[in-house]
């Protein structure tokens, strides 16, 4: 693991501040451990380049991808066979015990 570093950060709205200082008070922690917690998170996400490059790996290991076309009709299918289902077991006639 690594280490940890100090950050100063300046120019940072009031309200920005405010809002930061309020979910530490709601979350029990002070504002630097919010503060730690928020760019914690903001620098585990994907970038739109990132997210973009991996959707084109994504695509490069599918041999024939269906077209979008072939995706909605077999939406469309499993949405009616799954109706079709429900009005089967609905219509049934019940056993009488």
């Amino acid at each position: 693991m690594g280490g940890v570093a100090t950050l100063n950060i300046r120019n940072v709205p009031e309200d920005v501040v405010a809002r930061l200082k309020a979910r530490a008070a709601r979350n029990g922690d002070s504002l630097n451990g919010e503060v730690v917690r928020t760019l914690t998170e903001a620098a585990g996400r994907r970038t739109v380049d990132e997210t973009l490059e991996n959707i084109a790996r994504l695509r490069a290991k599918i041999k024939n991808p269906p077209s979008a076309e072939q995706i909605v009709e077999g939406i469309r299918q499993a949405r009616q066979e799954r109706t079709e289902q429900i009005l089967r077991a609905a219509l049934k006639p019940r056993s009488e015990d």
